[in-house]
């Protein structure tokens, strides 16, 4: 609240604002020999906010990728290992080195496995990413609020 008991009849372009909420401005008319009032409300600026869901679906579908990755990685060091393997089981068979442990069978499967569970996390978590993006711009809400003034001369 304040009063300004020396104001210049005629009209007047009056700025109210504090550091966090929306500033109002306006123009009063000041009356010879009246009192005037003046009545300011202000308010914090607008709130946009959107669907939980929008990082429910994010968060899935970053972990999927993420976990496709680890999956493809191993996949990748699996077939390392059956190419190693392959090429030690060549070398045996033509009588150079020792025999070779493993099965390519068993590598083969296990590649095949783990490429089929990364292929499957990297289409699930694209599809939850595309899923975030689309509800991060169709469930957005701005609730705006105005800062608000009011002016009378008069009692109050």
């Amino acid at each position: 609240p304040a009063v300004i008991s020396a104001m210049s009849v005629g009209s007047h372009a009056v700025h109210v604002s504090h550091p966090g909420l929306e500033p109002w401005s306006g123009d009063v008319t000041v009356s010879e020999d009246a009192r005037s009032w003046l009545t300011v409300s202000l308010v914090p600026p607008d709130e946009t906010t959107r669907s939980p869901f929008t990082w429910v679906a994010g968060g899935v579908g970053l972990a999927s990728i993420l976990v496709g990755a680890v999956l493809g990685g191993l996949a990748l060091s699996s077939h390392e290992r059956f190419v190693s393997l392959e090429a030690q089981q060549a070398a045996f068979a033509m009588g150079m080195g020792p025999a070779p442990s493993g099965s390519l069978a068993d590598l083969r499967d296990q590649q095949m496995t783990l490429s089929t569970a990364a292929d499957a996390l990297f289409a699930i978590g694209g599809a939850a990413l595309i899923g975030a993006i689309v509800l991060f711009f169709s469930t957005e809400e701005t609730h705006a609020r105005r800062s608000e003034g009011t002016f009378s001369e008069g009692e109050r």
